[in-house]
């Protein structure tokens, strides 16, 4: 896991969740794995967006390329690198 958005995405779920980051796969669908639910992906994203300055639009939010904690932080460097707020 690299980037302060992967990190906060990990330190979330694992506040949540009530487990060590260790224990977080990154490379795991978090609806899948219970990592998150419909009502907590919502919450995380308004964080997300809060944190690091980005936005992401409704379509986004259901693209099942973004599960991971890996595409997640990817999407959020890019649009941090883009500017897109």
């Amino acid at each position: 896991m690299t980037g302060a958005a992967a990190e906060f995405i990990v330190r979330h779920i694992a506040d949540r969740r009530g487990v060590s980051t260790e224990e977080i796969d990154c490379q795991a669908d978090m609806f899948e794995t219970g990592y998150i639910d419909s009502l907590g992906v919502f919450n995380m994203i308004v964080l997300l967006e809060e944190e690091f300055g980005v936005r992401f639009s409704d379509q986004e939010l259901i693209d099942p390329a973004l599960y991971t904690v890996t595409s997640l932080a990817s999407s959020i460097a890019r649009k941090s690198a883009n500017g897109d707020a």
